[in-house]
C-alpha cells in the first residue's frame, strides 16, 4: 500500500482511505437468506431433497405428512415439535 498505483499515480493507501469514507455500516438486521419448502415424508418419516440425491430424517410423528424444513447453505433445519 506503500506504492503509487498503476493508473491513478496517488498513493494506494491514499485511494484506500477515500473508498473507507464511502462505505455505508452493515444493517442492524442480518438478512435470513434460507428457503422455506414443504416436503412430503414416507411411512419412515424421511424426506428426499435433489430429486433423490439426499434424504434426511423427521420425528417419527411427522411420518407419511408434510412438513415445512428451511434450508440455507449450510443446514437443513427440520421440526423439532
Amino acid at each position: 500500500m506503500q506504492r503509487p498505483h498503476y493508473k491513478k499515480q496517488l498513493q494506494i493507501w491514499e485511494l484506500f482511505a477515500e473508498d473507507l469514507k464511502a462505505l455505508r455500516p452493515l444493517p442492524a438486521v442480518t438478512y435470513d437468506e434460507s428457503e422455506i419448502k414443504k416436503v412430503r415424508t414416507n411411512s419412515y418419516a424421511k424426506f428426499t431433497l435433489n430429486d433423490g440425491k439426499h434424504t434426511y430424517s423427521t420425528a417419527p410423528r411427522y411420518a407419511n405428512g408434510e412438513v415445512f424444513v428451511r434450508l440455507n447453505a449450510h443446514n437443513v433445519i427440520v421440526p423439532s415439535k
